[in-house]
């Protein structure tokens, strides 16, 4: 007997279905839009106050994680946060952090770009990586679909 999914939980069948990866896409797309104005707006505030780029980004990952769990786990992958997928989901943002940060440090320090192209720089593919953890790392892992 097949179990219907409980309230704030998918099955394995909408998780593979085309359609339904499409749809997540494009609202994981929406929510890094949000994410990365606000990320940049936070970026580029400590980098005016003086603080180093690769601080600068830090912080502002940082300062979003909340956000990044909330609006991940509720609106993009329709799953219920509890504590082990917060975990999860840390690790997921703590590894594009380090990437973004590494990435930052590498364009603003040897290719001796400005800190706020090398931020630009830097993003994309830490919202590459971010989405393939999140989305088959995090919230493909069976506790999180019931």
């Amino acid at each position: 007997m097949i179990e219907r999914p409980r309230a704030g939980e998918r099955s394995y069948a909408a998780m593979v279905n085309p359609q339904s990866l499409h749809t997540e896409f494009i609202r994981f797309l929406l929510v890094g839009v949000g994410n990365t104005a606000l990320n940049f707006v936070i970026y580029s505030m400590c980098v005016f106050f003086g603080l180093s780029p690769a601080w600068s980004a830090a912080i502002a990952f940082a300062c979003l994680i909340p956000v990044y769990l909330k609006a991940h786990a509720s609106f993009v992958f329709n799953s219920k946060l509890d504590v082990q997928a917060g975990l999860r989901c840390s690790v997921a943002l703590i590894v594009s952090m380090a990437l973004n940060v590494g990435l930052v440090t590498f364009f603003w320090a040897h290719l001796l770009a400005d800190p706020i192209p090398a931020q630009a720089l830097g993003l994309a593919p830490a919202i590459g990586a971010n989405y393939v953890l999140l989305r088959y790392c995090n919230y493909s892992h069976p506790r999180a679909f019931g």
